[in-house]
């Protein structure tokens, strides 16, 4: 038996998949910032030089604008497919350093010890560089979003009284004031001093405690504040040892 599939459900698939792939697009680029980093590449000139020649027109002012929207798209492209993976070509270098050192020395393997070693260094400079300016990118709605509904929605309360499941179940009403002060504090430093408020909470960790060092303190926290702490926590985990 087979399943009949009309040519108009298939316009309406693909037009959705093109959707996505534009929305996705247009995302990056609202994120895209230029990273000193790629000033190392003499790969990215090329980049550059093969964007600007698409820009077309005699008007300088519109000239200029399209080379920097067609020189932003074709930095993304180029970063995907050309760095990556820098991390990798970092391990993959070191391992090729290591086996010539382990090897006979001869004046061709110093040579190209040498150029490995520079090599390293020029990527792990650029590895720091990118990963500085990931940390520094604004947060955006999508990041509070994906925090709030990881969370597990009816753990302890904290002085709010309000789970996350409270936010989860109704986003559409409260997402644009909880998203706003999330941001505000994350972007800019602008912070509620309400939000901070807590609960410190002893449990027993014995069946009949006698003194402070038979309990385990636990700090209850408000939704927004847990929030905004999964937020950092998560940009940070990529970065930290």
């Amino acid at each position: 038996m087979f399943n009949f599939i009309s040519p108009h459900s298939i316009r309406i698939r693909l037009g959705k998949a093109l959707q996505a792939k534009i929305g996705k697009i247009a995302t990056q680029m609202l994120r895209f910032r230029f990273e000193q980093g790629w000033c190392l590449y003499d790969e990215s000139k090329l980049v550059i030089h093969e964007a600007w020649d698409k820009v077309q027109g005699d008007d300088p002012g519109a000239r200029i604008m399209d080379g920097i929207r067609s020189g932003r798209l074709s930095l993304l492209n180029w970063k995907r497919h050309i760095l990556g993976h820098v991390q990798n070509s970092i391990n993959s270098k070191q391992q090729q350093l290591d086996s010539l050192q382990q090897g006979v020395i001869t004046t061709a393997s110093k040579v190209e010890a040498i150029k490995l070693a520079k090599n390293i260094d020029k990527l792990r400079e650029v590895d720091d560089m990118e990963t500085v300016t990931r940390l520094d990118l604004n947060f955006i709605e999508e990041e509070v979003k994906k925090c709030l509904f990881s969370m597990v929605g009816t753990k302890a309360l904290g002085p709010d009284r309000m789970p996350a499941i409270f936010f989860q179940n109704y986003w559409n009403m409260v997402k644009d004031d909880l998203v706003n002060a999330v941001l505000v504090f994350l972007n800019n430093g602008i912070f509620l001093k309400k939000f901070n408020f807590t609960h410190i909470t002893l449990i027993p960790k014995v069946e009949r405690p006698i003194c402070m060092g038979q309990f385990r303190l636990i700090t209850l926290c408000n939704t927004v504040m847990k929030v905004i702490s999964k937020a950092l926590t998560v940009r940070l985990k990529n970065f930290l040892p």
